[in-house]
């Protein structure tokens, strides 16, 4: 490793660069879905633009730490001084390009979308960019808790292999679960309940990922404290 260590500004400025890139790329899906030019793997042409919108967004939620991670440095990108502010402003970093993302969608998503959906409908029902801009700061911070440790690369290494399955598992549950909320009528999933609902799930998972960072911190601490000499004789 010839990078050096990570700062927390340098960190903070990366991934604030990542996210306006993000909010780019799921006005480009929504726009390319729901004007058929896209195609899934069985060539079946896909027409619904809130659908491939919300998966970017919610893939590269539970995928930040990725994002995160540089292994050109010693710290592999996660630095050892403020790193839990930096995990604890992820999850809000990419809500605030979901959000930026989807006031773009009414104009992406044109006539043709389904205004009885929520992702659908958010030109008339602002909420509903509340509520789905919470679910990608809940979904960053559950692929943080997830696989923050596996980015970071701390030891002992059969530790990482056992967050590998935490972390396949958010992957794929993690854009199935958001695309579900996107989906729902917009009645339900875009009123006060569900945007509360989200919110107690963002301050649960928020702890968890505190929670994960002093375990990265941890680790780290005591990978690298001396070992105890044995008394002589």
């Amino acid at each position: 490793m010839s990078g050096g260590h990570t700062t927390l500004g340098r960190a903070l400025r990366s991934q604030a660069g990542f996210a306006v890139v993000l909010a780019a790329v799921s006005v480009i899906a929504a726009f390319l879905g729901q004007r058929s030019v896209l195609r899934n793997n069985n060539f079946s042409v896909i027409d619904d633009g809130a659908l491939l919108g919300v998966i970017a967004l919610s893939a590269a939620a539970v995928l930040w730490p990725w994002v995160l991670a540089d292994l050109h440095r010693e710290d592999y990108g996660f630095p050892r001084r403020g790193l839990i502010p930096l995990l604890l402003l992820s999850g809000p970093t990419v809500a605030v390009a979901a959000a930026v993302s989807m006031l773009a969608w009414p104009w992406a998503l044109g006539s043709g979308a389904d205004f009885t959906t929520l992702g659908g409908s958010l030109g008339e029902n602002p909420l509903g960019i509340l509520v789905l801009s919470a679910g990608c700061w809940f979904l960053t911070n559950v692929g943080i808790t997830a696989s923050a440790p596996v980015f970071a690369a701390v030891d002992p290494l059969w530790l990482r292999l056992l967050y590998l399955v935490p972390f396949l598992t958010s992957v794929i549950a993690g854009p199935v679960w958001l695309s579900h909320w996107q989906g729902a009528p917009y009645q339900q999933a875009g009123s006060v309940q569900a945007l509360t609902t989200m919110l107690v799930l963002v301050v649960l998972s928020g702890i968890a990922a505190a929670l994960t960072g002093v375990l990265i911190n941890w680790l780290r601490s005591r990978a690298q404290a001396p070992l105890r000499r044995l008394p002589q004789g």
